[in-house]
């Protein structure tokens, strides 16, 4: 694997649940990202890359924004030393990408939708490693945030279900 080879990240807003679709995205230590961030909800969303453990720094700031004039004007990113990238406030019904250059020290890097109020469910962490894992399988986007009720079996299979069938088993 190339290592200077553009490490490509797909997350996306969940419609009417302010939360993205990823609680964790991977990436290789010192090289090239790209985050494409795309918002299919009726809200608009942002994505903000903190320095490791700046998660409520951040969000606390980006509520301070609220009574700043220039907020809307700043995409609603608070000016905070510990903010290290982020794309522009995203529109419903709109995908933007940002690219940088992924920090060279490993740790766990939060994100987080400073757009008010949001950041409290709208989160999550970028892992830097100085390897990806095989698994990753180079586009490290494997991990899902599931819906109870994809876990869940249809409730006609478990009404259908015999316990005096299994005891005979």
């Amino acid at each position: 694997v190339n290592a200077n080879r553009l490490q490509v990240r797909k997350i996306k807003a969940l419609e009417h649940k302010m939360q993205y679709d990823l609680r964790e995205i991977i990436v290789r230590a010192g090289a090239p990202v790209e985050i494409q961030f795309e918002n299919p909800d009726l809200m608009p969303h942002n994505f903000v890359l903190g320095a490791p453990g700046s998660m409520e720094a951040i969000g606390l700031a980006g509520d301070a924004e609220t009574t700043s004039p220039d907020a809307a004007k700043r995409d609603y990113v608070p000016e905070h030393p510990a903010v290290l990238q982020h794309t522009k406030l995203v529109q419903p019904n709109t995908t933007v990408s940002i690219r940088f250059m992924a920090p060279d020290k490993p740790g766990e890097y939060p994100f987080l939708c400073t757009y008010p109020g949001h950041w409290r469910v709208m989160n999550g962490v970028m892992h830097v490693l100085e390897e990806l894992p095989e698994t990753s399988g180079g586009e490290g986007s494997f991990v899902r945030l599931w819906d109870s009720f994809e876990l869940s079996p249809p409730i006609d299979i478990v009404n259908s279900i015999d316990p005096a069938r299994g005891a005979h088993l």
